[in-house]
């Protein structure tokens, strides 16, 4: 698992090989990929479910080691994320004040 600590930090972290995977808002791919350290497979409306309304602002990185030792620990987290994600959508006036 990897905390980007920032957009702005994507170039460095593709490019030293730190994160495999990444999705963010524009213009953070398209930079990537200009750099030459990054391909947009899909943009954020193209991927499974329509367009992202409501697109949460982070992102999880996780390098496919972990993915591969500990599946299950990274599928906590992002059931996690996702408990997070909804809660927020449905209680933003409490999520918003803590």
């Amino acid at each position: 698992m990897n905390y980007a600590k920032g957009l702005s930090n994507l170039i460095p972290l593709l490019s030293s090989g730190q994160v495999e995977l990444w999705a963010g808002p524009v213009p953070y791919p398209q930079n990537a990929e200009a750099q030459g350290v990054g391909k947009i497979i899909a943009t954020l409306d193209e991927l499974p479910g329509g367009k992202w309304v409501d697109f949460p602002c982070c992102t999880m990185n996780v390098h496919n080691d972990l993915i591969e030792n500990y599946p299950q620990v990274v599928q906590a987290l992002v059931q996690a994320t996702t408990d997070i994600h909804n809660f927020v959508q449905k209680y933003p006036p409490p999520a918003l004040t803590y």
